[in-house]
């Protein structure tokens, strides 16, 4: 059972609700504050929760529209980097035009130089 406008829905017998979509505003502030704790990120291993929470406390301040928890920035995360894959890999295609999704340029200078060393696309 699926509703619009945010309402909950039924998803694999599971209750959801759906976030409001987030502006380019927000998602820049988001890539942004990302990219601050990137590094910790990285070399924390599996033992990222904390770092995840600490994220989210600090949007709270930056976005106060945004009430979210540090497995909603992970999720966050984990979505943006599946699109920039996406569109890297599209980048490859022989005569690919520039990429329009506005976060390609920030997401690159932040995953580029590790993906390109440990993905292939």
């Amino acid at each position: 059972m699926f509703y619009t406008h945010h309402k909950p829905f039924c998803l694999g017998g599971k209750l959801s609700k759906r976030g409001k979509n987030w502006t380019e505003a927000e998602t820049i502030t988001f890539i942004e504050l990302w990219s601050e704790y990137y590094d910790k990120l990285m070399s924390g291993g599996s033992r990222n929760t904390p770092i995840y929470n600490l994220m989210a406390e600090k949007l709270k301040e930056v976005l106060p529209n945004r009430l979210l928890s540090g497995a909603d920035v992970r999720a966050k995360i984990g979505n943006l980097v599946t699109e920039y894959r996406r569109k890297r890999k599209e980048q490859g295609k022989t005569g690919a035009s520039p990429c329009a999704w506005p976060y390609f340029d920030l997401m690159d200078k932040m995953l580029g130089e590790y993906y390109h060393l440990h993905y292939i696309f």
